[in-house]
């Protein structure tokens, strides 16, 4: 019952003819004064995102550091939770090729929703770049984790995030 010019594909996943050639941040590439490794977070930076949690845990384990790709409402009080000793970065909107230049670098991506997410293209897109990751036990990202290599923890529990951290930076290959 829907005409067929009202309706648009939009491909997910496509790969990025550009993220291949970009230059690593060692030559002034779009990742210039990032961490060689890190964990990641990708997506907008709400309450219901859970970054204040992941804040919380990366401040639990300072030597792992974290960089936030995103914007959003809550930005300014989540850079005020930042500790001193926590290596927390933030580095704003990001294209795709930047995006994919940072997943080669991430040791994992961490989702710590506080909210039900149902497939999360933040999740996808690091399953497809081959990234662990680390989520929250809400929706649908249990699941997914199951699925593409990854660790659940609880809702809001920042001691249970910072443990899975830990354990992704100290092993990665668990």
């Amino acid at each position: 019952g829907i005409a067929a010019e009202r309706v648009v594909h939009v491909p997910q996943l496509e790969p990025d003819a550009d993220a291949a050639g970009l230059p690593e941040p060692d030559g002034g590439g779009p990742l210039h004064g990032l961490p060689e490794r890190f964990v990641v977070y990708v997506g907008r930076l709400s309450a219901e995102k859970g970054v204040g949690v992941l804040i919380d845990a990366v401040s639990r384990v300072p030597d792992v550091p974290l960089v936030v790709f995103g914007e959003g409402p809550d930005q300014a009080r989540l850079a005020g939770l930042v500790s001193p000793a926590a290596r927390v970065q933030f580095a704003g909107h990001a294209s795709r090729p930047v995006l994919a230049a940072a997943m080669r670098r991430a040791i994992a991506l961490v989702l710590p929703a506080l909210w039900p997410e149902n497939a999360p293209m933040a999740v996808l897109e690091a399953a497809a770049a081959g990234v662990p990751v680390i989520v929250s036990d809400m929706g649908g990202l249990p699941e997914l984790a199951a699925r593409v290599g990854g660790r659940v923890v609880p809702a809001g529990d920042a001691a249970a995030l910072a443990a899975a951290i830990r354990e992704a930076w100290v092993d990665p290959d668990a």
